[in-house]
């Protein structure tokens, strides 16, 4: 079993992998952006010492130093404990994974074995796909055992059913996914 830190690490590449779906390139300068947070964090009671060296040389400053390194210890300590560097991250990745529940979901039967890769061209097209399960069977297509459903996210301008409908099927198309997407076959 992994440790808690690793399971927390694991969770936070994972989250910028999918972010990495959506964005390419642009999730990396999220990454950035919270690796200047990380770096920053420890940083801030080390600087503060640092410059207590050079600036109080008098009583008054030096009381004044302390209060605020302990002010800057303490925080440091919360902002460790908050996490502060995987928010723009995740805040990003919450706004690609939210929809407006019930519209436009296009509903795609697809075999279990292209779940993953479906999931992961969806989200390049920027698709998201919110869930998937057992499928009832298919008379005609046997092989498309699960039900995936797809929706926009709300960061994107909303577009009718059709619209979204299209997009998907145009996406597995140029994958080369086999799956029925709201009763029209894709090869």
């Amino acid at each position: 079993m992994l440790a808690p830190a690793t399971r927390l690490w694991a969770s936070y590449r994972r989250d910028v992998w999918q972010l990495a779906q959506f964005e390419r390139w642009g999730a990396y300068l999220r990454v950035a952006a919270g690796l200047i947070t990380f770096v920053a964090i420890p940083a801030l009671p080390l600087a503060i010492l640092y410059a207590s060296v050079y600036v109080a040389d008098r009583r008054p400053a030096q009381l004044a130093v302390g209060v605020l390194l302990i002010a800057a210890t303490t925080t440091a300590g919360w902002l460790w404990k908050s996490r502060l560097w995987e928010r723009p991250v995740r805040r990003r990745l919450t706004e690609w994974q939210s929809h407006e529940p019930g519209m436009n979901e296009v509903g795609v039967a697809i075999s279990d074995a292209d779940i993953s890769a479906a999931c992961v061209v969806l989200m390049r097209a920027h698709l998201y796909p919110s869930f998937f399960r057992n499928s009832n069977p298919i008379p005609d297509a046997p092989s498309l055992d699960r039900y995936l459903g797809v929706v926009l996210p709300s960061i994107l301008p909303q577009v009718e059913f059709d619209e979204v409908a299209e997009r998907t099927r145009q996406a597995l198309r140029q994958a080369g996914i086999r799956a029925r997407v709201v009763g029209v076959d894709v090869p």
